[in-house]
This record gives C-alpha cells, structure tokens and sequence, in this order.
C-alpha cells in the first residue's frame, strides 16, 4: 500500500536507501509468509540480488544521487518517488494506489509509469 502522504509514511531518521533496505528485510522477517524459508534446511535464505535490486529502483526513480539524504531534506515528489519505490521493491500480488503519480513532474511521471507496466506484465 502507498499512502498519500508520503512525508508521514517514511521514517524520518533513515535516509532514502535505509528507506529501502528497511522494507526489503521485512521480507524475510517472516520466512513463512514469504515463501522463503528452505524447508530441507529450515533456514531463511536471501541472495545478493536483492542489493541490486535497491540499487536498481533507486536509477528507475531518479533517486540514486539522493540515497544518503533524510526524508526532511527531500521534494514532496522525491518522497512520492521513495514510497513507490518502496512499495515496487516488495514485489507486491497486489498494489492499492490513489493518484500514484500525482505530486511527479512529467519526466519522473513517465519514468515510472512505464517501469510499473513492466513490472506488471512479469
């Protein structure tokens, strides 16, 4: 789920790619829930392309050049973009969305619109 008020949904003492790194460890908070817990072993696993996966949304949302800045320092639409990106790295069945692109100028809208239909046809 992505809030509309996106300056209250981000933690405020973690910079934009703890934001991310953040969420994608909740992931593997609950193995059983994610699917990933190895039932020969009984151990939860992750591979490394997880770390590229954060450096990846982060190029997609413009926001590689802003990964060590505080929620307070960003733009409303940065922190727009911080919450998609987010939501996007959980690799959700299902997005709820109210005017996902709203805040966005026209270069970031198309950007991620366009990453999003992608997404959604895998």
């Amino acid at each position: 789920m992505v809030f509309q008020d996106y300056g209250r949904s981000l933690f405020p003492w973690f910079t934009v790619k703890r934001q991310l790194i953040y969420a994608r460890n909740r992931i593997y908070a609950n193995p059983l829930s994610s699917g990933l817990l190895d039932i020969q072993s009984g151990y939860a696993h992750r591979d490394n392309s997880d770390d590229a996966a954060v450096e990846k949304i982060l190029e997609v949302t413009g926001l590689s050049d802003h990964a060590d800045m505080l929620p307070n320092r960003l733009s409303g639409g940065m922190k727009q973009r911080v919450a998609l990106a987010r939501a996007l790295l959980l690799k959700p069945g299902v997005l709820l969305l109210d005017e996902p692109f709203g805040s966005l100028d026209a270069y970031n809208r198309d950007q991620l619109e366009d990453h999003f239909l992608e997404t959604l046809k895998r």
